[in-house]
C-alpha cells in the first residue's frame, strides 16, 4: 500500500506484571514474566506439533496468498493514485522537556492533496505547521515550493530512479512484496523454525518464528536509546524477529509479534478480514521503550476491491495521539502536464537544505513559544 508504512511502517510494544501476596510472611509472590511484544497481544489454543511441516514452505504460502488475495488484477488498469490526506498529531509538551510538564500539548497537523503515480513521479499541495508549500517529482528532477517564504528549491536526479519503468499499481505492490520475499526467504540470514499448530479466533493457526541468528557481536551490541534514524526508516524490519501466525486455510497472517532489541521497538499485529479476505482492520499494541501504546491501521476498498480508504489511529499511554486519513482514487495514465514544474514569478531560488531548514523553524514556532519557560530547541532533536 502507498507508503504507510505512512505508513509503511507501523509501530512498537511491551511490559510485565508483578503481584505482591500479603501472608503472614510477608513474601512477595514471584513475578510472572511476559515477553514485551506479547502485552495486550493475543493468544493461541491447543499449540501442538504435526510432522512434516516445512516452515519456509509456509512462509513462502503466506507470499503467495498475499498476491492472490490483496493484490486483484483491477490494479493494472491504475497508472496513477489522487490522494488526500489529513495528519493530525499531539505531543504533550513534558515530552520535549520535564518542566513544561504543565503546559499545553503541541499539535501539528497537515492536509495533503496530490497525485502519484506508481513509477514515482508526484505533485502535492500541502497546508499545516509548515505553512503552505507544494512538492514535486518529475524523475528528472525534485521541485519544493514555499508560498509563505515565496521560495523555491530545485534539485535535479543524477542517477535513474528505482521503479521509473513501473506503469501500474500491482506491479508496484508486487515490486515491493519481492524485495521483501526476497530479503526473508531467499537472502539466507534468517532462520524459520515451525513452533505447532494451535486455535485462534475459532479457526486453525500455524506458529513460526522467524529471525536472524545473532552471533557474539551483535548479542553484546549497544541497545538504541535514541529514535531510529531516517536512514533505517524504512529498513529496520530487517533486524529483530517475528513470531508469525497464519491461517491454515488460506495462509494469510492472523497475528503477527516483533521484537527488536537493538532498537527497542516491541510490537504485536492483529489482522481483520471480511468475507473475500481481504484486510479491512490491523489491530497493534506498540509496547516498544517509552513508547507504549495501541492503535488501528483500517482500510476500505471500492467494488473492484481497490483500497479507496486508509485511516490510522494510535494514542500512547504518554499523551502522544496520531490520525490519518486518506482517500484513494486510482486512475488511468495521468496528463503529462501533471507533473510540469514551473516557479512562481517572483519566488528567489534557495538551496534545498536552506528552505528545509526554514521549513522546519516555522513548523517549530510552537517550540520557539515555549522558550521563555525554560525549553532550548537545540535539546531537541529533529
Amino acid at each position: 500500500m502507498i507508503c504507510p508504512t505512512p505508513i509503511r511502517h507501523l509501530v512498537l510494544l511491551l511490559f510485565l506484571s508483578a503481584m505482591t501476596l500479603s501472608a503472614q510472611s510477608q513474601t512477595p509472590a514471584k513475578k510472572e514474566y511476559t515477553p514485551r511484544a506479547r502485552v495486550n497481544g493475543p493468544t493461541v489454543d491447543g499449540l501442538s506439533r504435526h510432522p512434516d511441516k516445512v516452515p519456509h514452505v509456509m512462509l513462502g504460502k503466506m507470499f503467495d496468498a498475499i498476491e492472490q488475495y490483496w493484490l486483484p488484477v483491477a490494479y493494472e488498469q491504475a497508472k496513477s493514485v489522487d490522494v488526500r490526506a489529513t495528519i493530525d498529531a499531539s505531543l504533550p509538551a513534558g515530552r520535549l522537556d520535564k518542566r513544561l510538564a504543565n503546559q499545553d500539548a503541541i499539535d501539528f497537523d497537515v492536509n495533503a492533496e496530490g497525485l502519484h503515480t506508481p513509477n514515482g513521479r508526484y505533485r502535492f499541495n500541502l497546508k499545516g505547521e509548515m505553512g503552505e508549500m507544494e512538492i514535486i517529482d518529475d524523475l528528472q528532477r525534485s521541485f519544493m515550493t514555499s508560498h509563505d517564504f515565496r521560495a523555491f528549491s530545485d534539485q535535479p536526479h543524477r542517477n535513474r530512479q528505482s521503479g521509473a519503468n513501473l506503469s501500474n499499481y500491482r506491479s508496484y505492490f508486487l515490486r515491493e512484496l519481492g524485495d521483501m520475499r526476497k530479503q526473508m526467504l531467499d537472502s539466507g540470514l534468517y532462520r524459520a523454525v515451525y513452533t505447532g499448530t494451535g486455535r485462534f479466533d475459532n479457526n486453525d493457526v500455524e506458529v513460526i518464528n522467524f529471525y536472524k541468528p545473532q552471533g557474539p557481536r551483535q548479542k553484546n551490541a549497544s541497545k538504541r536509546k535514541t529514535p531510529i534514524p531516517l536512514n533505517r526508516l524504512w529498513t529496520f524490519w530487517q533486524d529483530g524477529g517475528y513470531e508469525i501466525w497464519l491461517y491454515r486455510a488460506t495462509h494469510l497472517p492472523a497475528v503477527i509479534f516483533y521484537t527488536n532489541t537493538r532498537d527497542n521497538i516491541y510490537l504485536n499485529l492483529t489482522f481483520t478480514y471480511d468475507q473475500q479476505w481481504l484486510p479491512t482492520r490491523i489491530s497493534f499494541n506498540n509496547n516498544s521503550v517509552k513508547s507504549e501504546g495501541r492503535g488501528d491501521l483500517v482500510f476500505n476498498y471500492n467494488e473492484q476491491r481497490m483500497i479507496q480508504g486508509v485511516s490510522l489511529s494510535f494514542d500512547g499511554d504518554n499523551g502522544v495521539s496520531l490520525r490519518l486519513d486518506a482517500n484513494l482514487d486510482f486512475q488511468g495514465e495521468p496528463d503529462a502536464s501533471a507533473f510540469r514544474i514551473l516557479p512562481a514569478f517572483g519566488y528567489k531560488k534557495l538551496n534545498g537544505d536552506h528552505l528545509k531548514l526554514m521549513l522546519l523553524t516555522q513548523a517549530s514556532g510552537n517550540l520557539l513559544k515555549l522558550k521563555k519557560h525554560g525549553f532550548n530547541l537545540r535539546n531537541f532533536k529533529f
